[in-house]
């Protein structure tokens, strides 16, 4: 992060802005019908294009769904899950459509799904081939007779030396001959196998005679003993074990045992089978023509397309149908998702796709993401901070304001004690002439005392030495105080912008030492009000520019060392301070950071009231929008008892109005209290930009009043804002409020088509409300 640049860090928010904007309206983006797709630029024009593949693609699918359905019917074949099931649902029905009318217990026989069971049933089918095979060639080779000769005699004697020579060898050679039917072979080797055979023929056929039970277990009705076809047995094998593994596999079900007990139409199944093969085939292609025009990437989308069901895969075809308008906006993000990947919030996409992060919280946890990782910079770097203990530290500082305060409290003390011991004592027994005598006459008197001047030219000076300090206005010290009797060490003007230079110069001349104290940015001595008080017959609008004087404050700026305050503490979000400081004071002032940047209960905020209108010509307010501040004032007490509330206003008409508005809504809740202060003794007021200086409140309610008419026409006369020097009545509006200033018009800063001849008041206001507006 320390290397990030303000230009790359704009540029992260910008596109994570942007993809808030459309994120919203996608949804999840793992679980959004477009997940997996990369159609590039998509447009308007591009759509039908698009839509008539996927009507094609729906269209496959819904042919695929009636051919299986079909299938289903006519060979009992389960309904398929995933494409990857109907090469097995298709071979199933195959087999189906070879079978042959059975009984249905045989084919329920669950037995046939042992192996051994399989390999018993296939040895003995083997046996009987072997019998049949060897049957057949006694038949062929011997007359019958030939199962009455016992050929073990022949066996014995045929294998003796000389054995031709041998009577009984004649004898034998002669019978078995006999049962020749083509003559015997002149080899005894070849008799010998010949009466091999017949004895294996006899042995098979005395086992097959023993294996009646387990023939009829096996086979049923196909069972005939020795007397079986072998090949039919064999076929049955063939069939049955793949059949019960069908039903096994769930390929097949119960009612495909039912149907092949009453005999299956094979050329339907067969035709039904190629028929979904077909279908499958279309669909399969259509996918592919559909992917490659949207760039699906299926494995991203579904994994195994194959083994995704099918179910999920009818009901992404049909939103692909059916939504192919959204596709803008998908191509729209993946061009924000692949500009963020060139961005420095490109780690976080996968959170964000991931669903872990909402929209509206991508551009708050990236912040937080990058204070994270600097604080962790900053505890790499100090590492003092990790022993940071917060509790401590408040602690510490909770302990400097007790003990700020008990030093502020001492040093009063202090001082009326040093004030107290310089006091003269005054004694009955003074001069009448003395000042002390004066005062004495002066305090016993019960009427006709001596005017306030002509005693503090007579007993001032014992009088200063009671009260050293005087709280006096200009004017008050021109009436009371002779300058030739009274004199101060230091003089103090506070608010000095305020002072014209005539007022100021009497106190001036009665002191050594003078302390001007003000901002030139703020209100300077007016008389415009003066003016609009006494013109009850003109409108606002219609006033004669009265222009701001000169003040005490920037005469001495001219000539004496000026010294000037940078830290702003009233502020305690940025916002409030912001424009001012950029607009008035060039940046100057330091600002205490607020550690909630986005909070409703701190800042500035904009309230926009459209319907509201200007009564221009007429009263001079906006009665609308005197309602809205009305009913704004009433719910922040009832949000927020605790906290001061103030409103201000761009002229008095606006004002008047406000204060009407709050009176009303006073009757209707006569239980609210409006004026009950909080624990720093500031109560609620109303108060227009000429009288507001000087206040502060944790809360600003700020009502334009100016604004569209009821005919939407907007006057560019916004009173006092117009004129020179108009810059600083709103420099000291918008200043006001310690945590929060609430905006209301019923304008925006769109609606002023100011140039450059506007004045600098009317440029300032719409600086301020467009960064209201931003919030």
């Amino acid at each position: 992060p320390d290397a990030w640049e303000t230009a790359a860090w704009v540029e992260a928010e910008s596109i994570l802005e942007k993809m808030g904007q459309v994120l919203p309206a996608l949804g999840p983006v793992r679980k959004n019908t477009w997940y997996g797709c990369e159609p590039g630029l998509v447009l308007p024009s591009d759509l039908g294009e698009i839509g008539a593949v996927a009507d094609e693609c729906a269209f496959a699918f819904e042919n695929l769904e009636k051919a299986i359905k079909t299938l289903n019917d006519i060979s009992a074949t389960a309904k398929p899950q995933a494409l990857k099931d109907i090469a097995g649902i298709t071979e199933a029905a195959k087999l189906v459509g070879k079978s042959k009318p059975l009984p249905e217990k045989l084919l329920q026989n669950h037995e046939w799904d042992s192996e051994d069971f399989t390999s018993e049933a296939e040895a003995l089918v083997s046996k009987v081939r072997q019998y049949r095979e060897l049957k057949t060639f006694v038949d062929k080779t011997f007359h019958p007779s030939i199962f009455d000769f016992d050929a073990s005699e022949f066996e014995n004697v045929s294998g003796k030396l000389l054995s031709v020579f041998n009577s009984r060898y004649r004898k034998l050679k002669k019978e078995i001959s006999a049962c020749y039917i083509s003559g015997a072979p002149l080899k005894d080797s070849k008799i010998l196998l010949d009466l091999a055979c017949v004895s294996e023929c006899k042995a098979r056929k005395t086992e097959l005679e023993g294996a009646e039970i387990s023939g009829k277990k096996f086979f049923w009705e196909y069972w005939k003993g020795f007397e079986s076809d072998s090949a039919l047995l064999e076929d049955y094998c063939k069939w049955i074990v793949p059949f019960r593994r069908n039903i096994k596999d769930g390929f097949l079900t119960d009612r495909s045992v039912r149907l092949v007990g009453s005999g299956v139409d094979p050329v339907s199944v067969e035709s039904a089978v190629n028929d979904v093969l077909a279908a499958k085939e279309a669909f399969t292609l259509s996918l592919e023509k559909f992917g490659t025009l949207i760039g699906a990437d299926y494995e991203k989308m579904f994994g195994d397309i194959e083994a995704v069901k099918l179910s999920q895969l009818k009901t992404r075809v049909t939103k692909w149908k059916d939504e192919t308008s959204s596709l803008v906006l998908w191509g729209q993000y993946l061009g924000y998702r692949q500009a963020c990947l060139e961005t420095l919030a490109s780690p976080m996409l996968e959170d964000i796709e991931a669903g872990k992060i909402e929209p509206e919280d991508m551009i708050p946890a990236f912040e937080g993401n990058y204070a994270e990782n600097m604080l962790h910079r900053a505890f790499r770097e100090r590492p003092e901070l990790s022993a940071f203990i917060r509790e401590l530290h408040e602690g510490k500082i909770s302990k400097f304001i007790e003990l700020d305060k008990k030093v502020l409290l001492e040093n009063r003390q202090r001082i009326v004690c040093t004030a107290y011991g310089d006091t003269p004592k005054l004694t009955s027994g003074a001069s009448r002439a003395s000042e002390a005598g004066i005062l004495l006459n002066e305090f016993n008197r019960k009427r006709g005392h001596m005017p306030i001047r002509t005693l503090m030219k007579k007993a001032g000076g014992l009088i200063q030495k009671i009260k050293p300090c005087f709280l006096m206005s200009p004017l008050s010290i021109a009436q009371y105080l002779d300058p030739r009797s009274t004199r101060f060490d230091v003089i103090i003007f506070d608010e000095a912008s305020q002072v014209r230079p005539e007022d100021a110069v009497g106190a001036l001349l009665r002191g050594k030492q003078v302390v001007v104290m003000g901002d030139s940015k703020q209100l300077p001595p007016t008389d415009f009000f003066d003016i609009v008080v006494d013109s009850h017959e003109n409108e606002p609008d219609d006033y004669t520019p009265a222009g701001d004087m000169e003040s005490i404050l920037n005469v001495c700026k001219r000539s004496f060392p000026v010294k000037t305050l940078r830290w702003h503490y009233r502020s305690r979000h940025e916002s409030l301070i912001a424009i001012s400081n950029q607009e008035f004071y060039d940046n100057r002032l330091y600002v205490y950071p607020s550690p909630m940047q986005k909070d409703e209960s701190l800042g500035l905020k904009f309230v926009y009231i459209p319907d509201a209108a200007y009564d221009r010509g007429k009263s001079g307010a906006n009665r609308i929008e005197a309602r809205a501040v009305a009913r704004a004032v009433f719910e922040h007490f009832q949000k927020y008892p605790g906290k001061s509330l103030g409103v201000g206003t761009f002229n008095i008409k606006q004002q008047e109005a406000i204060q009407e508005e709050v009176e009303a809504l006073l009757k209707v809740n006569p239980g609210v209290e409006l004026n009950s202060g909080n624990d720093r003794g500031e109560h609620f007021f109303v108060k227009n930009l000429e009288t507001i200086q000087g206040d502060e409140r944790d809360v600003i309610l700020l009502s334009v009043g100016y604004g569209f008419d009821n005919n939407r026409k907007l006057s560019l006369n916004f009173g006092p804002l117009n004129r020179e020097g108009g810059e600083r009545r709103l420099n000291v509006l918008i200043t006001r409020a310690r945590e929060k200033c609430v905006v209301f018009s019923n304008f925006t800063s769109r609606d002023l088509p100011l140039d450059e001849n506007s004045s600098f008041g009317l440029k300032a206001l719409k600086v301020f409300l467009e960064f209201a507006e931003s919030g």
